[in-house]
């Protein structure tokens, strides 16, 4: 189809007659529109807009084609920059640099990786010993005679539009400075660590015949481990925005499993990011209002809290996990939205029209409280909804509302439990107390809320567990979706949850 046919499509899609953007006539704005009832919606078409470039990643696109031709010039850019649209990610071909201290199968580990990903594997071992360099018995090799080594056959995968996974290269700053003069910038640098105990015992096994692998005379590879210790953290300096540490300690598979899911971990976009759409699920006791609280105020967002808000027509009152006496309001806390610097402040739910909206919207209160104007330009982060199936499938089905994350903050029972067992409120002054105070007057009107009681979050938590299946599956399970554990420490567990909010959806293998 020609991109004249393909607009005018595009245009009776939209209600437009077929040459009415082309005149500049009737359905090319709102004070024009086709007929009275049939008015062009300009807001929607931006979002739709906007949401297509995002999930498609075409600022990345750019960004990738503007570097190809700011670094390598060519000839012939408009061929060039064909060749860049076939590659298979957005970013460009994944490059991967594999390190590591010596004697921990780097090699091997970095071969599979390049082949999960159909990349080209670069091992600076496999070029010294195709080139006669033994370094069995050595610390390292030349830097120069490696680097001589490795940067041409560099350039002959970038020269044919390849993705790498380079180990064993760069173990010095000298080193480093070859990738910088020829713009090589790996996605991501792994960076595998264990003690020297471990490494010792693994070349025994390996001595032995244990475990398969290269196996390196015992002073040898204390040599290189010196060596290793004083050079190679200082030649990854340039790429700390990049390093992810891992431990190799793991089991194989352990290992292996987490080498390939930072690989999959696209890179922090530069262009423009639509509001965040943030849905925070988890049991009573696991903390997804602090958590989701905490994360409203870090990206400017309103906090939506569905226990703040009345129940909704797709929730039942007894499948609540959060506390059911609390005034019916919704929260906006944060800080200045850092991207359109509106402030969020206290917003309430006062319309004109309240009972209308919420009895025709298919979300309920839920769905007229996230249609607000502060929701819409500054995104949200909804805690304590949908708590089942049908809720899910009407947020899922809402173009204007469709979550861009959802989040299930998964704990066991007995962490559930334990951290609400202490928990006590003063009916007097409304304050919260996870330990006794000292006042006894206070000490005696303290009251525990009964959904605190072990038998209720036993039983909330139950409700939570067999509900959430459902709930992912009506979100289409895809990559949005991520279950985090979050029995460890809640610093921990946030962090985990603002990486996966914040950084774009993992690429595809």
């Amino acid at each position: 189809m020609s991109r004249s046919k393909a607009g005018a499509a595009a245009r009776r899609r939209r209600g437009f007659p077929p040459q009415a953007a082309a005149m500049g006539g009737k359905g090319t704005s709102l004070d024009d529109p086709v007929t009275v009832e049939q008015k062009p919606d300009l807001v929607a078409s931006r979002h739709e807009i906007e949401e297509y470039l995002n999930a498609n990643r075409a600022y990345e696109i750019f960004d990738f084609m503007l570097k190809e031709l700011l670094t390598k010039q060519p000839a012939d850019p408009l061929e060039h920059l064909l060749d860049c649209l076939q590659t298979k990610h957005p970013n460009g071909p994944l490059k991967v640099i594999v390190a590591s201290p010596p004697g921990l199968g780097r090699r091997a580990l970095a071969k599979k990786l390049a082949e999960t990903f159909g990349l080209v594997h670069i091992s600076a071992g496999d070029l010294l010993a195709q080139a006669g360099v033994q370094t069995d018995d050595i610390g390292f090799a030349d830097d120069e005679v490696v680097a001589k080594l490795v940067i041409q056959r560099l350039r002959q995968v970038n020269d044919e539009m390849q993705g790498w996974v380079l180990d064993g290269f760069p173990r010095t700053r000298f080193q480093t400075s070859f990738l910088k003069e020829e713009y090589l910038v790996p996605a991501h640098v792994l960076l595998l660590k264990a003690s020297q105990e471990f490494i010792m015992e693994r070349n025994h096994a390996i001595g032995e015949g244990e475990l398969e692998g290269k196996y390196i005379k015992p002073e040898a590879l204390e040599n290189k481990l010196r060596l290793h210790s004083g050079q190679d953290s200082a030649s990854l300096e340039v790429y700390s925005d990049r390093i992810s540490l891992i431990d190799a300690q793991l089991d194989d598979d352990q290992l292996f499993a987490e080498m390939a899911r930072v690989a999959r971990m696209a890179p922090r976009s530069r262009g423009p990011q639509p509001p965040p759409r943030v849905v925070i699920l988890g049991p009573r006791g696991v903390g997804a209002s602090e958590h989701a609280s905490r994360l409203a105020a870090r990206l400017g967002s309103v906090l939506v809290d569905a226990q703040h808000v009345q129940v909704t027509r797709f929730d039942e009152p007894e499948s609540q996990t959060e506390i059911p006496e609390v005034k019916q309001q919704s929260v906006s806390r944060g800080q200045a939205h850092r991207r359109t610097g509106i402030s969020a402040g206290m917003t309430s739910m006062d319309l004109p029209n309240q009972e209308a909206l919420i009895a025709s919207d298919p979300l309920g209160v839920i769905g007229v409280r996230l249609r607000q104007d502060d929701c819409l330009k500054q995104g949200w982060v909804l805690c304590g909804f949908p708590t089942n199936f049908a809720g899910a499938v009407a947020l899922q089905k809402d173009t204007r509302l469709c979550p861009t994350r959802i989040v299930a903050l998964v704990a066991s029972q007995e962490t559930c439990v334990n951290r609400l067992r202490s928990i006590q409120t003063d009916p007097v002054t409304g304050k919260v107390w996870a330990s006794l105070p000292r006042n006894e007057h206070v000490r005696k009107r303290l009251l525990r809320n009964p959904s605190n009681q072990p038998a209720a979050v036993r039983s909330a938590h139950n409700t939570f567990s067999s509900s959430l299946p459902t709930i992912m599956q009506a979100f289409g399970g895809d990559a949005r979706c991520q279950e985090i554990p979050a029995d460890g420490p809640p610093e921990k567990v946030f962090s985990a949850l603002a990486e996966f909010v914040e950084r774009p959806l993992p690429l595809p293998l």
